[in-house]
């Protein structure tokens, strides 16, 4: 497997902590691709970069293509779903917590 190393870069400082951004060609996929992606609301493409949190869903969509033979429009309905469940998984555990 090939590995690639990312240069990160930071657009807004006060969010460096939290992301930071890579340029799409050092993803190590086709920039078209990614486009691609960016096009079906995968992900957010901004001045050519992407952030690095990012590249993981870059991933799974491809994992998620591969196993499940769907289309890149289809990955990212998954994405977003289980980004919803996670989303609520949170506030129920945060609701737990409270109690």
């Amino acid at each position: 497997m090939k590995k690639v190393h990312l240069q990160l870069y930071c657009f807004e400082p006060e969010l460096c902590e939290e992301y930071g951004w890579v340029k799409i060609e050092a993803v190590g996929l086709s920039p078209k691709i990614i486009k691609e992606m960016d096009e079906l609301g995968v992900i957010e493409i901004r001045e050519n970069m992407i952030r690095v949190d990012q590249v993981r869903r870059i991933f799974k969509a491809l994992r998620l293509q591969h196993m499940l033979g769907i289309n890149l429009a289809g990955t990212g309905v998954i994405l977003q779903l289980l980004d919803q469940i996670q989303a609520l998984q949170d506030e129920l555990e945060e609701f737990k917590k409270q109690r």
